[in-house]
């Protein structure tokens, strides 16, 4: 798994620097699996963290399942997300029913809470993170 440095997180100007967390130096190395299990990182900017270093393909495994944990009984969300898995993920559809949900998951987006912001969905969320991580895709 590739090494992520600290000079690689500055490029993305987190909100503090790195090396301000403990055990954490310039010439600090590790993969983003050895991050996700750093004590003195909380959850969001872990979260934030693995979105800037996944894989294309573990960021949209990781967004189709935080995804699929938002409650809603909305149809246009539920189509637009089995759109886009079956485009990105599976191989078995095709852009134009992706595009095709896009527009109404748009709309129904707008109305629906989103869970993402509260603590414990952010744990859950690091835990997918590395179990996505694991899987070296």
């Amino acid at each position: 798994m590739k090494k992520i440095t600290v000079k690689a997180v500055r490029k993305f100007d987190p909100c503090f620097d790195p090396i301000e967390l403990d055990g954490i130096q310039d010439n600090s190395k590790m993969t983003l699996l050895e991050a996700m299990g750093l004590g003195c990182v909380d959850d969001a900017d872990k979260i934030w963290l693995a979105s800037r270093f996944m894989t294309k393909l573990q960021c949209r495994i990781f967004a189709i399942w935080c995804a699929k944990r938002c409650k809603t009984d909305a149809k246009e969300i539920k189509d637009y997300i089995k759109a886009i898995e079956a485009y990105y993920i599976t191989k078995k559809g095709t852009k134009k029913e992706m595009l095709a949900t896009y527009w109404a998951y748009r709309a129904a987006y707008w109305a629906a809470d989103r869970a993402a912001d509260k603590a414990a969905e952010c744990k859950v969320q690091v835990n997918k993170i590395k179990k996505i991580l694991k899987e070296r895709l």
